[in-house]
């Protein structure tokens, strides 16, 4: 999926929605972090932009982007949802369970992984979840 704004723009225009200033400033914060964000990340980076929105209308659009298909929820965390810029390339995370820390994952072991189970089963594999969690390099010392 591209991440340029007048394509964006263009896809929900032809779904019959706006690119809002909110739902803009949001996209921009998601598309330019480097890991995935949690509702509080995405209210504290928007403060810092000077951009004011309360928590109930970033719960709102975070559902509707996620209905658009321009976000997918990551589990990390049993307590916390984090949301990613929907990039449409598979991948998995690893998060620090002392800081944090979330980088991104990427293995061909795990996609030979999901080809051995839909071979062993003969299932239509649609989805799967396989998250990492551990100690970062710096909270190890």
């Amino acid at each position: 999926m591209s991440t340029n704004p007048e394509i964006i723009e263009q896809r929900l225009k032809a779904s019959g929605h706006r690119l809002t200033k909110t739902r803009k400033a949001l996209l921009n914060t998601l598309i330019s972090s480097a890991r995935p964000l949690s509702i509080e990340d995405m209210g504290a980076q928007l403060k810092v932009q000077g951009i004011a929105v309360n928590k109930t209308t970033i719960y709102r659009e975070v559902d509707f982007l996620l209905k658009q298909k321009l976000l997918e929820e990551v589990r990390l965390d049993p307590e916390r949802r984090y949301y990613e810029f929907a990039l449409g390339t598979h991948h998995h995370h690893i998060r620090c369970l002392s800081c944090g820390a979330i980088e991104d994952v990427s293995s061909t072991a795990l996609e030979q992984a999901t080809k051995q189970v839909k071979a062993g089963t003969m299932y239509q594999v649609i989805d799967h979840m396989m998250e990492f969690a551990g100690l970062c390099p710096a909270c190890q010392r």
